[in-house]
């Protein structure tokens, strides 16, 4: 709605594809901008797979931070972590294996099975690590299962041989889950990431 001042000649609000605004100068009146179109379809790949990245950041982040052995700056942590594991982000979608380009696959740890039940509610985790064991040098590793949007459904830290656990989780029907862990010696002084193990699996109604 615009208000007209018949005297000065001029007005403000909106008129049309026109608005008059007050100023030092006095009355400045504009066109109105076009509106900003919305995203694209990659466009929004692309922040999903972001918003994705970003939570899988922030669960390892939280716990594991200490044993990453990066810099964080002027950046914060779960930030600099998402930039480290960048190479997650392939062809506009959230591909965890990829981490692998980062973090490298040496067999020094393997995911040996890796399971989810939508009817039970549950899922099972079973890893195994060669020696010298994390703990030995300072270090420890690290193991988290996710669905496609990078949300935690269970993480936890170890130092030893592995882990062989069940635990209760929140499964949907017909989704991407995924089992992703590695390992962090201290080596010099300086932790060492290395051992990343992946595996997926879409759940069945």
């Amino acid at each position: 709605m615009a208000y007209l001042n018949f005297l000065a000649g001029n007005f403000t609000g909106s008129l049309g594809s026109f608005y008059g605004s007050r100023s030092k100068a006095g009355v400045v009146i504009k066109a109105i901008p076009f509106s900003k179109a919305p995203p694209t379809d990659l466009q929004t790949k692309n922040v999903r797979a972001f918003e994705a990245l970003n939570r899988l950041a922030a669960a390892i982040a939280k716990d594991f931070w200490p044993y990453m052995g990066l810099k964080e700056g002027n950046m914060l942590r779960h930030n600099r972590v998402a930039s480290f594991l960048k190479p997650a982000i392939s062809d506009h979608s959230f591909t965890p294996s990829n981490i692998s380009y980062v973090i490298p696959q040496d067999g020094t740890l393997s995911i040996q099975s890796f399971s989810l039940s939508v009817a039970d509610q549950m899922g099972a985790l079973r890893l195994t690590l060669t020696a010298p064991y994390p703990g030995d040098s300072g270090g420890a590793f690290f193991y988290i299962v996710f669905d496609s949007l990078g949300v935690k459904v269970f993480k936890g830290i170890g130092t030893g041989s592995g882990i062989n656990v069940t635990f209760p989780a929140i499964v949907s029907p017909e989704q991407t889950y995924y089992a992703m862990a590695f390992r962090s010696d201290k080596v010099n002084n300086h932790f060492f990431l290395h051992g990343f193990s992946c595996k997926s699996l879409y759940t069945s109604v």
